[in-house]
Parts: C-alpha cells; sequence; structure tokens
C-alpha cells in the first residue's frame, strides 16, 4: 500500500515538473499494477479468514487459499518490486546527474521491468476466473 501512495504521489509530482511521458507512463503503470496486486493478495488472505463463496461475488473477491495463488501473487510481487527499484535507481540517477549513459541504462532497466508486468498481471486477473 505504501508503494502504491508513493507512485500516485510520484505522478501527481511528475504532472506538475513536466515529467516526459514515458516517465508518467511507467508511474502510471507501477500504480495500476500495485493495486492489482494488492487486491488479489487481500483476495487471497480473506480465503484465510473464510472459504470462498461458491459463487464469484465481484463486490467481495475471494481468491483460494492454495499455494498455486501464492505463487502467482508472489511472482507479481516479485516483478513488481523489481520495477519499483528500477525505477527508484533511475530517479536517482537522474537526481545525481549520473550523464547521460547511465541514464539511458537506468531507463532501460525501467523499460525492461515494466515490460514483464502485462504478463504477470494478467496471470493475477486469471486467478478470478476470466471475471
Amino acid at each position: 500500500m505504501k508503494l502504491l501512495k508513493s507512485a500516485g504521489l510520484f505522478v501527481v509530482a511528475c504532472v506538475l515538473a513536466g515529467c516526459p511521458n514515458w516517465e508518467r507512463s511507467a508511474f502510471q503503470t507501477l500504480g495500476t499494477a500495485q493495486q492489482t496486486i494488492n487486491d488479489a493478495h487481500q483476495a487471497y488472505e480473506a480465503s484465510a479468514i473464510a472459504p470462498c463463496p461458491a459463487n464469484f461475488d465481484p463486490q467481495h473477491p475471494c481468491l483460494p487459499h492454495t499455494q498455486a495463488v501464492h505463487d502467482v501473487i508472489a511472482r507479481a510481487q516479485a516483478a513488481d518490486k523489481t520495477a519499483v527499484d528500477a525505477m527508484v535507481a533511475y530517479e536517482n540517477a537522474k537526481t545525481k546527474s549520473a550523464g547521460q549513459p547511465a541514464l539511458n541504462q537506468a531507463q532501460a532497466d525501467v523499460e525492461t521491468a515494466l515490460s514483464v508486468l502485462p504478463a504477470i498481471l494478467g496471470d493475477v486477473k486469471a486467478l478470478y476466473g476470466g471475471k
């Protein structure tokens, strides 16, 4: 949740500071990914307290408390953390005036980390049975 709030603040700061479009897009992607992953994690944890109902209820999503579901969520959390860490490294390189080659490499690292998120988020969404 803290990461989601941080990403949201970065987006606002980016808009106000006039960040390049790719930075805004990166922060929006991170925010969306974190929301999706956090929601799935909460739905997974909810099933540890009470079993999931037989019918899917979009108002109260529930994911089975199984190893397979856990593994998908854990992979998503790890990929998201990698993307966030890459974005932090990029921002650090930018503020330290690391030079254009270092900044280009940091941007490429962010883009690589973000490129894996759509497939992983697809796996998370598939946990809900395509609903």
